[in-house]
């Protein structure tokens, strides 16, 4: 009876644990992304009529993603902070290369 649910409360509490450490130990680096359009123009806010926010960021340059909306996401760049349409950038694995962006990019 009581033992069981105790067991199994437990066992449910241990792989929710191991999922979250898993996640939180891993390779991916949500907060990073890459332009994967020609050029991907920027905007001060997340609509098109909002003005742009600087200059064109060019296919595959890296980019820090801020924050994420459905259509658009805030992006930091090395000389530009606003917002793009979601559909030109994509997120990234870990740190990487030159080579693995030149791949993704493709």
């Amino acid at each position: 009876g009581v033992w069981y649910y105790s067991a199994v409360l437990t066992a449910a509490a241990t792989i929710c644990l191991i999922a979250v450490f898993s996640q939180y130990r891993s390779t991916y680096a949500d907060n990073q992304g890459v332009v994967i359009s020609k050029r991907a123009q920027v905007y001060n806010l997340p609509s098109e009529n909002s003005g742009y926010a600087g200059l064109k960021l060019r296919y595959g340059e890296k980019v820090s993603i801020e924050e994420e909306r459905p259509d658009w996401i805030r992006i930091k760049a090395e000389n530009v902070e606003g917002w793009v349409p979601a559909a030109e950038v994509a997120a990234i694995w870990g740190n990487a290369t030159a080579a693995e962006l030149d791949k993704i990019c493709r």
